[in-house]
C-alpha cells in the first residue's frame, strides 16, 4: 500500500511538471525552450534607447510556482530619457509572470508584485491577497492595440503573446495589425 502510493505521487509529479519548459538566460534576457524550440520572452528594443539592447538588461531574480509551470521575473529597465539639452539614466522595475508550459505571458506589475510566496501551484500570496494565475491577464487580440495606445508597448515577444491567444481565423485581423505596431515601433515580433 504505501509503495503504491509513493509510485502514484511520484507519477503525479512527473506528470505535472514534465510539460513545463526550461527557462534559460541568454544574451541579456531570458528563453523559453520546449519540445516545440526555443523564443525570447521579451521584445528586442533598438539599439540606443537602453544601455543594452534587450528588454531584461538587469535580470534580477526569478521564483516559481511550486510545480514549476510558472515563473515570476523581477527584473530592472535601464533606459534614458531625452531632453533637449541632455539625456538622463532612469530605471522601472518590473514583475512580470509567464506559464512555462506554453510561453505564454500572464500579468505584468510593478516589481513589488513579485514580493510574495506561492502558495499553490496556481496561487501566489501577495500582502493577503491571492492572485490565481490559471490564466493570462493581458488584453485578447481584439483589445490588444488599444490597451497598449493609451498605456506603454509590450515589453514580451509577440510569440509570448500567441502562446496566449493562438492565431485563429476569427482574430487574424487583429494580428495583422499587432505585428505592424511591434514593427512600427521597432519592437521584434
Amino acid at each position: 500500500m504505501k509503495n503504491n502510493i509513493l509510485i502514484t505521487l511520484i507519477v503525479l509529479f512527473f506528470s505535472t511538471t514534465a510539460n513545463a519548459g526550461t527557462l534559460m538566460k541568454e544574451n541579456g534576457s531570458y528563453y523559453l525552450k520546449t519540445s516545440h524550440g526555443k523564443f525570447n520572452l521579451y521584445s528586442p528594443m533598438p539599439n540606443g534607447k537602453l544601455y543594452n539592447s534587450h528588454w531584461g538588461s538587469d535580470l534580477g531574480t526569478v521564483s516559481y510556482s511550486k510545480d514549476h509551470s510558472i515563473a515570476m521575473i523581477q527584473r530592472t529597465v535601464h533606459s534614458t530619457l531625452s531632453g533637449p539639452k541632455k539625456s538622463i539614466p532612469i530605471e522601472s522595475d518590473y514583475c512580470e509572470i509567464f506559464n512555462l508550459n506554453t510561453g505564454c505571458i500572464l500579468a505584468i506589475g510593478q516589481d513589488d508584485n513579485c514580493d510574495g510566496k506561492w502558495i499553490g501551484n496556481n496561487i501566489f500570496r501577495w500582502y493577503g491577497y491571492d492572485t490565481n494565475y490559471n490564466k493570462t491577464y493581458i488584453p485578447k487580440p481584439s483589445e490588444f492595440l488599444e490597451f497598449y495606445k493609451v498605456s506603454a508597448f509590450p515589453s514580451f515577444s509577440l510569440k509570448s503573446y500567441e502562446a496566449c491567444y493562438p492565431v485563429t481565423k476569427d482574430n487574424q485581423m487583429y494580428y495583422k495589425e499587432i505585428k505592424h505596431g511591434y514593427r512600427a515601433h521597432k519592437f521584434s515580433p
